[in-house]
Protein backbone atom coordinates (compact mmCIF):
# COMPACT_ATOMS: atom_id res chain seq x y z
CA UNK A 1 0.00 0.00 0.00
CA UNK A 2 1.15 3.53 -0.82
CA UNK A 3 -0.03 6.34 1.43
CA UNK A 4 -0.34 9.60 -0.53
CA UNK A 5 0.57 12.92 1.07
CA UNK A 6 -1.38 16.10 0.48
CA UNK A 7 1.44 17.87 -1.35
CA UNK A 8 1.43 15.25 -4.11
CA UNK A 9 -2.35 15.44 -4.53
CA UNK A 10 -2.26 19.25 -4.63
CA UNK A 11 0.35 19.07 -7.39
CA UNK A 12 -2.00 16.84 -9.37
CA UNK A 13 -5.07 19.02 -8.76
CA UNK A 14 -3.29 22.29 -9.52
CA UNK A 15 -1.65 20.79 -12.63
CA UNK A 16 1.09 23.45 -12.69
CA UNK A 17 3.99 22.80 -15.09
CA UNK A 18 6.71 22.78 -12.42
CA UNK A 19 9.41 20.19 -11.72
CA UNK A 20 7.66 19.23 -8.46
CA UNK A 21 4.27 19.00 -10.13
CA UNK A 22 5.63 16.98 -13.02
CA UNK A 23 7.31 14.55 -10.60
CA UNK A 24 4.14 14.17 -8.52
CA UNK A 25 1.90 13.52 -11.53
CA UNK A 26 4.31 11.05 -13.15
CA UNK A 27 5.09 9.18 -9.93
CA UNK A 28 1.46 9.01 -8.81
CA UNK A 29 0.38 7.67 -12.22
CA UNK A 30 3.13 5.02 -12.20
CA UNK A 31 2.41 3.89 -8.65
CA UNK A 32 -1.37 3.85 -9.14
CA UNK A 33 -0.97 1.20 -11.84
CA UNK A 34 0.47 -1.39 -9.47
CA UNK A 35 -0.30 -0.42 -5.86
CA UNK A 36 -3.27 0.20 -3.60
CA UNK A 37 -3.44 3.89 -2.69
CA UNK A 38 -4.45 5.23 0.70
CA UNK A 39 -4.79 8.46 2.64
CA UNK A 40 -6.51 9.63 5.80
CA UNK A 41 -8.94 12.32 6.84
CA UNK A 42 -6.09 14.73 7.58
CA UNK A 43 -5.24 14.67 3.87
CA UNK A 44 -8.95 15.04 3.08
CA UNK A 45 -9.20 18.09 5.36
CA UNK A 46 -6.17 19.68 3.72
CA UNK A 47 -7.79 19.19 0.28
CA UNK A 48 -11.27 20.35 1.30
CA UNK A 49 -10.64 23.87 0.04
CA UNK A 50 -10.30 22.48 -3.49
CA UNK A 51 -13.94 21.36 -3.75
CA UNK A 52 -17.43 22.73 -3.08
CA UNK A 53 -18.72 20.17 -0.57
CA UNK A 54 -18.05 16.91 1.28
CA UNK A 55 -19.65 14.83 -1.46
CA UNK A 56 -17.25 16.27 -4.04
CA UNK A 57 -14.37 15.54 -1.68
CA UNK A 58 -15.46 11.93 -1.43
CA UNK A 59 -15.79 11.74 -5.20
CA UNK A 60 -12.25 13.08 -5.61
CA UNK A 61 -10.85 10.22 -3.53
CA UNK A 62 -13.10 7.62 -5.14
CA UNK A 63 -12.16 8.75 -8.67
CA UNK A 64 -8.46 8.52 -7.80
CA UNK A 65 -9.06 5.10 -6.21
CA UNK A 66 -7.59 6.27 -2.90
CA UNK A 67 -8.91 4.44 0.17
CA UNK A 68 -9.51 6.67 3.20
CA UNK A 69 -8.41 5.25 6.55
CA UNK A 70 -9.50 6.44 9.99
CA UNK A 71 -6.88 7.49 12.50
CA UNK A 72 -6.41 5.23 15.52
CA UNK A 73 -4.73 5.45 18.91
CA UNK A 74 -1.48 3.88 17.67
CA UNK A 75 -1.25 6.54 14.97
CA UNK A 76 -2.00 9.33 17.43
CA UNK A 77 0.70 8.06 19.78
CA UNK A 78 3.31 7.69 17.01
CA UNK A 79 2.57 11.19 15.69
CA UNK A 80 2.84 12.60 19.20
CA UNK A 81 6.17 10.86 19.79
CA UNK A 82 7.54 12.33 16.55
CA UNK A 83 6.25 15.77 17.53
CA UNK A 84 7.95 15.45 20.93
CA UNK A 85 11.23 14.76 19.09
CA UNK A 86 10.57 17.77 16.83
CA UNK A 87 10.18 20.00 19.91
CA UNK A 88 13.36 18.54 21.49
CA UNK A 89 15.24 19.46 18.32
CA UNK A 90 14.07 23.05 18.67
CA UNK A 91 10.98 22.98 16.47
CA UNK A 92 8.90 26.07 17.08
CA UNK A 93 5.37 24.84 16.46
CA UNK A 94 3.25 24.47 19.60
CA UNK A 95 0.66 22.13 18.10
CA UNK A 96 1.15 18.89 16.23
CA UNK A 97 1.94 19.10 12.54
CA UNK A 98 -0.49 17.54 10.07
CA UNK A 99 2.52 16.02 8.30
CA UNK A 100 3.31 14.02 11.44
CA UNK A 101 -0.22 12.60 11.56
CA UNK A 102 0.02 11.58 7.91
CA UNK A 103 3.50 10.03 8.21
CA UNK A 104 2.64 8.26 11.46
CA UNK A 105 -0.45 6.75 9.89
CA UNK A 106 1.56 5.44 6.95
CA UNK A 107 4.12 3.97 9.34
CA UNK A 108 1.49 2.30 11.54
CA UNK A 109 -0.15 0.80 8.45
CA UNK A 110 3.28 -0.37 7.24
CA UNK A 111 2.70 1.53 4.01
CA UNK A 112 5.17 3.55 1.96
CA UNK A 113 4.59 7.31 1.90
CA UNK A 114 4.50 9.21 -1.40
CA UNK A 115 5.49 12.78 -0.51
CA UNK A 116 7.71 15.67 -1.49
CA UNK A 117 8.61 16.25 2.20
CA UNK A 118 11.94 14.48 2.63
CA UNK A 119 12.32 16.00 6.12
CA UNK A 120 9.86 13.46 7.51
CA UNK A 121 12.49 10.73 7.23
CA UNK A 122 14.40 12.08 10.21
CA UNK A 123 11.33 11.72 12.46
CA UNK A 124 10.12 8.41 10.97
CA UNK A 125 13.25 6.35 10.30
CA UNK A 126 11.25 3.12 9.92
CA UNK A 127 8.99 4.61 7.25
CA UNK A 128 9.79 4.03 3.59
CA UNK A 129 9.38 7.41 1.90
CA UNK A 130 9.09 7.97 -1.84
CA UNK A 131 10.36 11.47 -2.66
CA UNK A 132 11.94 13.19 -5.66
CA UNK A 133 15.32 12.51 -4.00
CA UNK A 134 14.71 8.77 -3.57
CA UNK A 135 12.87 8.30 -6.89
CA UNK A 136 14.06 11.16 -9.11
CA UNK A 137 12.49 9.88 -12.30
CA UNK A 138 9.20 8.92 -10.75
Amino acid sequence: MIFVDTNVLLDIIEDAPTPAGDWSRRTFADIAQTHRLAANHIVAAELAGQVENAADLGTMFADAEIELHDLDLATAYRAGAAFREYRKRGGGRQTILADFLIAAHAEVLEARLLTRDRGLASYFPNLSIITPETHPNG
